[in-house]
């Protein structure tokens, strides 16, 4: 993904995308490695706020040099800067095979227009936070600490009374309890207990509580009484000044770790203090992560957290749709229906991180939050784990999966790290305003500006 992150730092408005996206024919040997490069390209433009022009062949081909023959899917694709397909050709696939044809399509990109994904991502990154980028420029990395583990994980979606934090930790505790199946990892919404309510300058004091405050020890009940991890959120008060905080239990109760959320929106901005860490919580199941809800839109934390090894990404969200991201929208045909849904910044996270990735939302109140809770796995496109999405409504939605039991297929978190361009990532971790990151976009291709190589 660093691919694109430097080129959209530098100002590019347009990435063009040549490929030979061959598939083997399903009852070829080694089939089973099938994958599609523009399928994984279709949910990314709209989180880096580039156009995109991909161009492909279709139809059957024969690659007597590896003695097969491959189906090439076509689905030439034109998506503009906020991810909207603008044009796209039809797919060949093993089900039409014979009626692809040649062909040319136009679409107008708008250059000029503005684009609220990328201006965010942008202005809120925080590059001083990603050396994780510099730690990796070996690629003998020790991968022992890597294990399976069964997770059965709820997520837990429901309508909040704004503010009133006993009657929602009832309304969750009832929902979970509904629940007949065992689970080991439970997720709250943001903001767990008070709602989806606007936090301001104003009103914080009211609704900040210190650690081991009521809400805390209310989800540290919950985490004990269902003998569960549990990851639970609140704006927290510590040491006169304000956060966005994040913490998870373990099945006795006991905190396993704090995450101070690090990239605070606008208006976030006017009231709490920045977290200055991007910790990885080593469990019993496996080494967890969080980010909290509008910081998925910083592509970067998915990418430290990959080359921190993590197992699952935990997203507590208060989540509409209106200000971010959208649905998954790839050409018809590229993957199983089954895998074409859900939100493709969540979509994304998984795929890039190679982690699993649950996130728990609210449904509807106020704030007209739209649900969707789900989890989202590490190779969706293939039909393996395709994105588990609560349905509409309150529930403690229930999902599956184990840990690092995918490695081997076509890519996984080991791979990505390794075949990753580390010698080009220096350039993320820079200070956009100062000299060494102007020098970077004056001569980009220089090995001695500020020590870049």
């Amino acid at each position: 993904m660093q691919s694109l992150l430097l080129p959209a730092l530098r100002g590019a408005d347009i990435i063009a995308y040549p490929l030979a996206a061959a598939k083997i024919l399903r009852y070829e040997q080694d089939s089973n490695g099938n994958h599609t490069t523009l399928g994984g390209m279709a949910t990314l433009p709209g989180w880096v706020g580039m156009n995109v022009i991909a161009a492909d062949f279709t139809g059957e081909l024969a690659l007597p040099q590896f003695n097969v023959i491959s189906q090439f899917p076509g689905a030439s694709s034109i998506w503009n800067s906020n991810g909207k397909t603008l044009k796209s050709l039809p797919t060949s696939t093993w089900a039409n095979e014979g009626n692809y044809a040649n062909n040319i399509i136009y679409a107008t990109l708008d250059t000029s227009k503005a684009n609220p994904q990328r201006e965010f991502w942008l202005k809120h990154r925080r590059p001083e936070l990603y050396k994780e980028y510099n730690l990796h420029h070996v690629q003998n990395v020790d991968y022992t600490d890597q294990k399976q583990s069964q997770i059965s994980a709820l997520l837990v979606q429901y309508t909040p009374k704004t503010g009133e934090v006993q009657e929602n930790y009832k309304k969750i505790n009832e929902l979970i309890a509904k629940q007949p199946q065992l689970f080991n990892l439970a997720v709250l919404p943001y903001n767990s207990f008070i709602g989806n309510i606007d936090i301001t300058k104003e009103n914080v004091a009211r609704y900040a509580e210190k650690l081991n405050g009521q809400s805390y020890q209310l989800a540290a009940k919950l985490a004990q009484q269902y003998h569960s991890f549990l990851v639970f959120s609140m704006p927290e008060e510590y040491m006169s000044k304000y956060y966005e905080t994040a913490i998870i239990f373990d099945y006795n109760g006991k905190q396993v770790g704090i995450y101070r959320k690090s990239h605070l929106n606008d208006s976030e901005q006017t009231w709490a203090s920045a977290g200055n860490d991007l910790p990885m919580f080593k469990t019993s199941l496996g080494k967890i992560a969080v980010m909290l809800n509008d910081e998925t839109r910083i592509p970067e934390l998915t990418e430290i957290y990959e080359l921190k090894r993590a197992d699952i990404i935990a997203i507590p969200v208060a989540y509409n749709q209106k200000t971010y991201g959208g649905n998954v929208d790839i050409p018809k045909g590229l993957v199983p229906e089954a895998s074409n849904r859900g939100m493709y910044i969540w979509y994304d996270i998984a795929k890039y991180s190679q982690a699993y990735t649950l996130v728990a939302n609210y449904v509807n109140g106020k704030h007209g939050d739209i649900g969707q809770s789900a989890l989202y796995s590490l190779i969706p496109e293939e039909g393996f784990y395709p994105p588990s999405i609560a349905p509409n409504g309150e529930n403690a939605y229930l999902v599956r999966f184990i840990t690092n039991n995918l490695n081997s297929f076509w890519t996984n978190q080991q791979n990505k790290i390794t075949e990753r361009r580390y010698d080009l990532a220096a350039p993320l971790t820079l200070d956009m305003n100062g000299d060494c990151f102007k020098g970077w976009i004056a001569n980009p291709t220089s090995a001695t500006t500020c020590g870049i190589k």
